[in-house]
């Protein structure tokens, strides 16, 4: 039997470390690739899942020197964005109303986007979200304006206005409350179906009175903006529906990309984003629950 020589030996010890050093680092890459597997799973779950259900409530305080003494202390609830047929089903749908009950608005304002446009609608359907909506209650009103997907759906202002939803368009509306004084709130179609009439929303005499301008598209503010309203309330941008800390919202639906804040004052104007219920077909949401907004008005 030949002699195994000391050098053979060591470079037999060589390729042994060597080998050995190899299966360690590949077992650390692999450790290291479990470890991002299980953290993408983990995020997925949590954007698809978590994150795409349940309600905030975001409140705010609104002052002005316009706003009637009969309205002080008037809470309106606003939200939009459902995108029936996403993230949203009928017993999600019944819990939002039960939220919205809960904090028992005096006006309730939706602003637009009620189906997704690729579900399939049917008479059984139709009829549940109807009833529904039809519970939301409000001690003075509810009013909803068209979101870009509305005007495909030919059932949108038959759903609202048989739940108790007046549906205005590129019109306005004065709002009593007791039978005395009254503010306005008018709405602007659709920038993306190009129904936007901005000049005749605000084709209003008293510009005295208190304005609460309601749109879809946040894109379509910078035109009502020249109209000084006191209140704009938009949605449409599901606030980027995955949001990155000290970025913001990184997915941006077409004509919102422009005051997507969830509240600015530009000169006298408050500006008010929802940022949805429901997502777009990217079935996702991170760090950007489902949300409704409360606003309580106080005369100054």
């Amino acid at each position: 039997m030949p002699k195994v020589t000391r050098s053979e030996k060591n470079k037999k010890k060589q390729q042994e470390i060597i080998n050995e050093k190899i299966k360690t680092k590949s077992n650390f890459l692999f450790r290291i690739f479990l470890v991002i597997v299980l953290c993408l799973s983990i995020l997925f779950v949590y954007a698809r899942y978590m994150d795409t259900s349940g309600l905030m409530v975001n409140e705010y305080k609104v002052s002005s020197t316009k706003i009637p003494d009969t309205f002080h202390g008037i809470k309106i609830v606003h939200f939009s964005d459902i995108h029936y047929g996403t993230t949203v089903d009928l017993n999600y749908l019944e819990s939002i109303v039960q939220q919205i009950n809960e904090l028992k608005p005096d006006i309730v304002i939706f602003t637009g986007d009620l189906i997704f446009q690729n579900y399939q609608l049917d008479n059984d359907i139709i009829k549940e979200i109807t009833n529904t909506l039809s519970k939301i209650k409000a001690t003075i009103a509810k009013y909803a304006c068209m979101g870009n997907e509305d005007y495909d759906n030919a059932q949108y202002n038959i759903i609202m206005k048989n739940s108790g939803f007046t549906v205005l368009n590129n019109t306005y509306e004065n709002v009593y409350y007791q039978n005395q004084d009254y503010i306005i709130i008018n709405s602007i179609g659709s920038s993306l179906n190009n129904d936007d009439d901005v000049q005749k929303a605000f084709a209003f005499e008293n510009k005295d009175k208190y304005v609460i301008s309601i749109v879809h598209e946040t894109n379509t503010v910078e035109e009502i903006l020249k109209y000084n309203p006191d209140m704009i309330l938009s949605g449409h941008s599901l606030g980027g529906q995955i949001r990155i800390p000290a970025t913001g919202g990184i997915i941006h639906q077409k004509s919102a990309n422009k005051y997507t804040k969830r509240h600015e004052i530009i000169d006298n104007t408050e500006i008010f984003n929802s940022y949805g219920i429901g997502t777009s077909k990217i079935r996702f949401r991170f760090l950007n629950k489902p949300s409704i907004n409360l606003y309580r008005l106080t005369k100054k």
